[in-house]
């Protein structure tokens, strides 16, 4: 009875030490990209990238057009979402099938 209260003992420190770990992992992954998120909306020339030039006015001034900036999802155009929209119902009657 011994032996098996070792195991067990042993077993569970092990896991605690594993989530922990894996814990702290998770910790600093997130706040690695939360300070890389905050550095890419922060950054002049990034920033300046995101933004598309649609023309010129008549004072030679660019026409800049706005966009989501700092948007998590990147933007996906609609023939792709009927594209992925027709591949989840035909997934849908095929597993009713």
């Amino acid at each position: 009875m011994d032996f098996w209260q070792n195991i067990t003992a042993f077993g569970e420190s092990a896991f605690e030490s594993v989530g922990e770990g894996i814990g702290n992992f998770a910790d600093a992954f997130v706040d690695f990209k939360v300070q890389e998120l905050a550095e890419r909306k922060t950054a002049p020339d990034i920033v300046k990238k995101t933004e598309p030039v649609k023309g010129k006015t008549v004072e030679g001034r660019p026409i800049v057009v706005t966009n989501r900036a700092g948007s998590i999802m990147p933007q996906v155009d609609t023939n792709t979402w009927l594209l992925i929209g027709g591949a989840l119902v035909l997934g849908v009657l095929l597993l009713k099938r």
